[in-house]
């Protein structure tokens, strides 16, 4: 049995941290593409780089946008359970299921879209009980 005794040849090696393949969806290369036409659509200077935009757009993502991102990754369970835990941080001793009961029963309110996503205490609303 022949065996081959060639070296295969190791891919050519980059600068550590120059650069990684990153997978984004079709829509979103395709809305980066449409800016690099725009940006790249001049006489003079070097081409622009998907890099500088993507750069340029992290620089300008602040805590509003943190927020939104984080809203938008919770399910309607998620956003029970962060309603649950700031209930429960001020009204000790209360079960999930009774926690349960007073939100249908419209004895508790949470604000839409207002949670805590550290699993404190913040801004629970709650009526006074009779």
């Amino acid at each position: 049995m022949a065996t081959n005794n060639k070296r295969e040849k190791a891919p050519a090696k980059t600068a550590a941290g120059e650069s990684c393949p990153l997978r984004v969806k079709q829509a979103t290369r395709r809305k980066l593409q449409k800016i690099l036409d725009a940006v790249n659509k001049k006489d003079f200077g070097k081409r622009v780089r998907p890099d500088a935009v993507i750069d340029l757009a992290l620089s300008l993502v602040g805590g509003a946008e943190i927020e939104q991102l984080r809203q938008a990754s919770m399910s309607n369970a998620d956003r029970f359970e962060a309603a649950y835990r700031r209930y429960a941080a001020k009204q000790a001793g209360t079960s999930k299921d009774e926690f349960l009961g007073l939100l249908l029963a419209g004895k508790v309110s949470t604000p839409h879209g207002e949670t805590d996503t550290k699993g404190g205490a913040s801004n629970a609303h709650t009526a006074a009980a009779s």
